[in-house]
């Protein structure tokens, strides 16, 4: 079996690092370690001081962006596979043991990324973000070959990691984008394994829903600025950028309703409040491609 290493960035009190760790030492024989990478204010390890999984705990006062504290955690990193989690997901009952069985037959020169199901709705706005946000990694998708998405549930031999430099450290969103373009540059292949579950934690409110979408567009116009991805035409060509709304939305639909039997009937009950986070989505490109939105960004 591999040996799996762990790692959490986690900034301020913001996550669930109680359940998620509560989740994790149910499959503590499939894990040799957690790396939990926090940075900003307070301190998780009181609340988690009676873990029977070994964890190693990271601090930096300042707040990292999230690419950064992956690759913080992933340089302490004792096991030859690594896993990346949030501390906004709750990991399925066999996701560790998915998660081996799949890397055992794996070639080391492959990253993975898991399915991303939902472990609280959010309401009605925190299922319209699900639906965009996580949309090419829903657990109905079937297994392919993924250019992106999501780091919240991803997966590569540190081998790997190392060859390609790690998590862009400049960004805030879409990092998942860009390391995987990163992956295939330094000869690797990149996939979707949909047997590795977590549930997202999603959070409620119609501001929050268009607010993250349109930040999560301006970062997938940012990483695109970067590197040669797949829509960077629409980077070059902003005055195109507004063709991405229909056929973002068409790509959805389609996905939803080739393969996501039972999701049917919730994507039609939420197309009015998905059309317009996927309009704010649109706006965040465009402000980006067009050069009205500033490189930064704040940490997740």
């Amino acid at each position: 079996m591999p040996e799996l290493s762990v790692v959490i960035p986690a900034l301020d009190d913001r996550g669930h690092l109680r359940e998620l760790m509560f989740a994790l030492e149910a499959q503590r024989q499939f894990i040799g370690e957690v790396i939990i990478s926090h940075s900003g204010v307070g301190n998780p390890m009181p609340a988690l001081s009676e873990s029977r999984i070994p964890i190693r705990y990271l601090h930096h006062s300042a707040p990292l962006y999230s690419g950064t504290a992956r690759n913080c955690g992933a340089k302490e990193t004792r096991g030859n596979w690594l896993a990346f989690l949030d501390d906004d997901v709750i990991p399925a009952d066999d996701w560790a043991a998915s998660v081996c069985n799949h890397l055992a037959e794996a070639k080391t020169d492959t990253c993975f990324v898991g399915a991303i199901a939902v472990d609280k709705p959010g309401g009605y706005w925190g299922m319209c973000l699900w639906f965009i946000e996580f949309g090419s990694v829903h657990p109905y998708m079937p297994a392919r070959r993924q250019e992106g998405g999501a780091s919240a549930n991803m997966f590569a031999h540190k081998a790997l990691f190392t060859r390609c430099g790690g998590f862009p450290e400049q960004v805030s969103r879409s990092v998942d984008v860009e390391f995987m373009a990163r992956c295939r540059g330094a000869d690797g292949t990149t996939r979707f394994e949909p047997a590795a579950v977590v549930g997202h934690r999603n959070i409620s409110g119609k501001a929050h829903c268009l607010r993250h979408a349109q930040s999560l567009g301006n970062g997938s116009a940012r990483v695109r600025k970067m590197a040669a991805i797949t829509g960077d035409i629409f980077v070059r060509y902003p005055w195109c950028a507004p063709l991405l709304f229909p056929l973002r939305l068409g790509l959805l639909g389609c996905r939803v309703i080739r393969w996501g039997r039972g999701h049917r009937l919730s994507f039609v009950r939420h197309l009015p409040g998905i059309v317009l986070a996927l309009l704010a989505w649109t706006r965040g490109f465009y402000r980006s491609a067009s050069h009205c939105e500033s490189p930064g960004g704040s940490p997740d």
